[in-house]
């Protein structure tokens, strides 16, 4: 690291390390198959040991790290170690607008699997032509972890319904395996008119994958699943066949009492909050959320625009072309869609947010979503607006909105960007606005000209709000006198002082002036005298 100004507190607190360590137990009847780690959210990198010896590391604060620890265990008592460092090369690439909070925060798993393992799968639902019956396109990665060939077996699966009935159900060989050797099985389930998933309909079923051996189960993975068709039809973005509107907020994870470590609770309350002010979409601003939060947003009824772990702000347009970065950009693109390709609730994959115009490292991340997943489209607001946008969404922050686009005033056009984005004949895919509506101090201004312009026009898929909640966290560092801090408040510098109180509620989740304005204007209904 290089010397920082004698001001900063990091010229004293160069890069601090948290060190966490604890004892776990392998049940005997563990023995043979193999033996996982997960962690689900560290801030931001760390070196992994089990039982005194060097695992290794990870980077990438907002994604899953997986380490196969099966030769460095053993039955009985066992002892886990990570030294988290607070900042680290893939700093630069999580620059996002938000407290700068670091450790473990999220889950921490330990698992088994036997030694051929289905080590992932991807079910698309397809709909027919009249959006009625259905296909779950099924796609298992078989793999032998072990140390001997495998011999032939069966893969299924089985789509539940609410009532734990079966109502379809397709089975699959699976090739014998080398040692080390992986197979993909793809193979379709028809489902006959199954209820279908929107943010108003959350319908789910259960799909559960079993891999057998002559008849006997060896393992078995669950899912929660939704049927329903994305697609894009000329400037319409539809699901299920029907033109649909996203209107909604940008939502960080914070919560006062525990910074960015929310509980499952807290989340099923942001949903309530985020519902009842008549929003259906959420924009997860702007990396990877808990995995938790993604099977909520199933449950309750959320069209998430998934957005990646990268934001370099504080290098906007210095590393659009850097190769050295390159592969980081498109990891954690490909560790956002690997992660969350299952889910209904997501129908948008973006790519990141404020890095700049994205230049090739953006464009081999979008290259890598799309040989991923081609049943979503695509978003990245740095890309532009136009024929030289690769990505399928046209998406732009912050607007003006003043609605004069038929003025012969030049200040007036300038001003009337969202309704010259519907009408221009040369743009050629839905229009979104990813951040509008500034909710800092006394501020989103004009939510109703925003709204009535969405609703006029089909072009405009709608946009997010920024942001849903301020961000603050409790000092309580003087018992009789509690602060809910912002910027600057534990005495760090520098700081973005208030920069984080943007919500449309407060950070206790209380609603701000803004709160109501918004549940008024989003209404799904429109009222007219006769």
């Amino acid at each position: 690291m290089s010397t920082p100004p004698e001001t900063y507190t990091a010229f004293k607190e160069r890069n601090p390390v948290g060190s966490y360590r604890r004892d776990f137990e392998v049940p005997a009847n563990w023995n043979g198959g193999r033996i996982f780690i997960t962690f689900d959210g560290v801030d931001s990198g760390f070196f992994l040991w089990i039982n005194g010896v060097k695992v290794g590391y990870s980077v990438n604060s907002r994604n899953a790290a997986e380490f196969d620890i099966t030769k460095y265990v053993k039955p009985g008592k066992n002892m886990v170690a990570a030294e988290v460092y607070q900042y680290n090369s893939g700093s630069y690439l999580e620059d996002q607008d938000m407290w700068r909070l670091h450790g473990i925060f999220r889950n921490v798993t330990l698992w088994k699997a036997p030694d051929e393992h289905i080590r992932d799968f991807f079910i698309k639902t397809d709909l027919d032509a009249a959006y009625k019956n259905a296909t779950a396109l099924v796609s298992a990665k078989i793999k032998n972890f072990g140390t001997k060939n495998t011999s032939v077996k069966t893969v299924s699966a089985s789509i539940y319904d609410n009532d734990n009935k079966i109502i379809a159900v397709k089975t699959a060989s699976v090739a014998a395996l080398k040692v080390g050797e992986e197979v993909k099985v793809n193979f379709n389930v028809d489902v006959k008119n199954p209820q279908k998933w929107t943010a108003e309909t959350p319908n789910l079923y259960t799909a559960v994958l079993q891999l057998k051996e002559n008849n006997q189960v060896t393992e078995t993975i669950s899912q929660k699943i939704g049927f329903r068709e994305i697609e894009i039809k000329g400037r319409l973005f539809l699901v299920n066949g029907v033109p649909i509107k996203l209107k909604g907020v940008n939502r960080h994870e914070n919560w006062p009492e525990v910074g960015h470590a929310i509980t499952e609770e807290q989340m099923r309350r942001d949903l309530e909050v985020i519902k009842q002010g008549n929003c259906n979409h959420v924009r997860t601003c702007h990396y990877s959320d808990d995995p938790r939060w993604y099977e909520l947003c199933d449950e309750y009824g959320i069209y998430l625009v998934a957005e990646a772990n990268v934001e370099a702000h504080g290098l906007m347009n210095k590393l659009n072309d850097e190769p050295r970065i390159k592969a980081a950009i498109v990891d954690r693109n490909v560790a956002n869609v690997e992660s969350f390709k299952n889910h209904p609730s997501v129908i948008i994959w973006s790519l990141g947010n404020e890095f700049g115009t994205g230049g090739s490292n953006f464009l081999a991340a979008l290259a890598a979503v799309k040989s991923i997943d081609l049943t979503r489209p695509t978003h990245y607001e740095g890309f532009g607006v136009g024929e030289k946008n690769p990505a399928d969404i046209d998406s732009k922050m912050y607007p003006p909105i003043i609605p004069y686009a038929d003025s012969a005033n030049v200040k007036k056009k300038l001003l009337s960007s969202v309704e010259r984005a519907a009408l221009n004949p040369k743009l050629t895919k839905p229009f979104y606005l990813c951040e509008f509506a500034h909710a800092m101090f006394n501020s989103m201004g004009s939510l109703k000209e925003y709204n009535d312009l969405f609703d006029k026009y089909p072009q405009l898929l709608g946009g997010a709000i920024w942001e849903f909640q301020d961000q603050g966290i409790w000092n309580r560092r003087d018992p009789q006198h509690p602060i809910l801090a912002f910027g600057g408040g534990f005495g760090e510098f520098p700081n973005d002082h208030y920069f984080i109180h943007k919500g449309t509620v407060f950070s206790d989740r209380s609603p701000k002036p803004h709160y109501p304005e918004m549940k008024h204007e989003f209404q799904w209904i429109s009222p007219s005298v006769v």
